[in-house]
């Protein structure tokens, strides 16, 4: 997704992964509804960025941002919720510079499925209705697109499944990636399962990551706040930490299923607090270096 950052930042027009916007009102219905409608169609086509503070050749034009970056993700992903009865949390929201004047970036991942709008809300969107970027604009689905996101979600699919396949076998003769000890899931009840008709192989359990990860993004700004409520934690500094610590890559901390948002573990958080605890200057110097490197 930094590149196409990147590319946004550098764009003297909208496309059909970018998106200029002059500014925005929270008190505005009208803002929250294209808003909504623009982030939906992004995630449903792959994911893109929704510019604010910039005209319509990516110009800054000097708007005031702070509403937007004042806004808590938890209300965005209501919002989609609302009309759409989906739980997409796939976003972010970031400050950035640009041509010396301050603007502000929507980070919209893609959707695991295109989103329909199921409910009509203030905004009037109609019912069973699919968004998808046309170029420049936000428009009703067509048949191809469709047909993408289906690819889209077949080809995702598939790249997991060959990394699980990767992950448990082994070449003839050993020296493969299985062990030969058992391996517990956290989980009591676990079911032993086998890879291989040998009985002699080595058994796994069957992990339930809805039990060892049960924490999404919003349960854990939740739980930081809870647990240290004297530092100030946002969905930017948890971004920044993730990607300077590389956190997704430690199994015991974070999983991304199939279907659905990041989860993350009690170690994860646990691992947060200690670190925000010990030094004041852990957050901080995350979002530094999170954005010298983007």
């Amino acid at each position: 997704m930094m590149p196409l950052v990147d590319r946004a930042l550098a764009a003297r027009r909208e496309s059909r992964r970018i998106e200029f916007k002059r500014g925005f009102d929270a008190a505005s219905d009208r803002d929250w509804c294209n808003l909504i409608r623009d982030i939906v169609a992004l995630a449903n086509s792959g994911g893109g960025v929704i510019l604010f503070g910039v005209d319509k050749s990516g110009v800054p034009n000097g708007g005031e941002v702070s509403p937007l970056l004042s806004v808590e993700p938890g209300t965005i992903a209501d919002r989609i919720n609302a009309v759409t009865g989906a739980h997409f949390e796939d976003f972010q929201i970031v400050e950035a510079d640009k041509d010396a004047h301050r603007i502000a970036l929507l980070i919209v991942g893609e959707a695991d499925a295109p989103m329909v709008f199921s409910r009509s809300g203030t905004c009037g969107f109609a019912e069973g209705t699919l968004y998808f970027r046309h170029g420049s604009k936000s428009e009703p689905a067509t048949t191809q697109d469709v047909e993408e996101a289906m690819k889209r979600r077949i080809n995702a699919l598939r790249r997991n499944w060959l990394t699980a396949v990767r992950r448990v076998t082994a070449p003839a003769g050993g020296g493969g990636v299985l062990p030969s000890e058992i391996r517990d899931s956290d989980s009591p009840d676990a079911t032993p399962i086998r890879i291989v008709e040998d009985a002699r192989a080595p058994a796994f359990r069957l992990v339930d990551h809805d039990k060892t990860h049960p924490f999404r993004q919003k349960e854990v700004l939740a739980a930081l706040h809870a647990r240290v409520p004297s530092v100030p934690i946002n969905q930017f500094d948890l971004l920044s930490v993730r990607h300077v610590h590389n956190t997704d890559a430690v199994a015991e901390y974070s999983h991304k299923p199939v279907f659905g948002t990041r989860q993350y573990s009690r170690k994860f958080i646990d691992w947060l607090v200690a670190n925000v605890e010990r030094d004041p200057g852990f957050l901080s110097r995350a979002r530094e270096q999170y954005m010298r490197r983007n």
